[in-house]
């Protein structure tokens, strides 16, 4: 879970500067990409996804929303690498499907680990690391761009390969768990 929300955490403010940096784009294009298109697709995303999460473990949920979460980023990233400024919409629109799912299991999800009577104080510790991993990630990855591009001008894009990594292992780590519950289940 800390890998995946620091990826997230740190991927929304490297985009906002490489699609002004980068991609030249215009404030309406980074503001509809940033924020409008996920914020807009939660509502019509989270009934499927809350169906999905009342059939399923959290784990089994995380790891499926996890899968989503990193395509997002991965066309996000490709869009601006490859200065492809068409991918960002579809990327767009898969955060906001993403985020949706992350809404979920963020606020449900401790119910399926804490034990009973100890759910406020484990919602306590994971509203603190998240705010850690707030406080942190989005600095470091800000870092890093500025970093490579003194290193070199215009490598700092490079720098969305940071939070693609922490995206793709936090889900790695959720689909881990999943296979271990799984496995555990059929007594294999």
């Amino acid at each position: 879970m800390s890998l995946f929300g620091a990826g997230f955490l740190t991927l929304t403010p490297l985009m906002v500067i490489c699609l002004d940096d980068v991609l030249l784009a215009s404030e309406f294009v980074q503001v509809a990409v940033t924020t409008a298109v996920p914020i807009l697709t939660i509502p019509l995303a989270i009934r499927p996804w809350a169906r999905f999460l009342d059939q399923q473990h959290v784990i089994v949920f995380r790891s499926a929303h996890s899968k989503v979460g990193v395509v997002a980023s991965i066309l996000l990233v490709l869009a601006v690498l490859l200065h492809m400024p068409l991918l960002l919409w579809p990327g767009a629109l898969l955060l906001g499907v993403s985020l949706a799912a992350g809404s979920l299991g963020w606020t449900l999800g401790h119910n399926d680990f804490a034990p009973r009577g100890e759910e406020t104080r484990y919602m306590a510790l994971h509203v603190t690391l998240t705010g850690v991993r707030g406080l942190l990630a989005p600095p470091v990855g800000i870092a890093a761009y500025h970093l490579l591009e003194m290193w070199r001008d215009g490598a700092g894009a490079w720098a969305l390969l940071l939070p693609l990594a922490l995206v793709f292992a936090g889900a790695r780590e959720f689909s881990a768990m999943r296979q271990l519950r799984e496995s555990r289940s059929t007594g294999a």
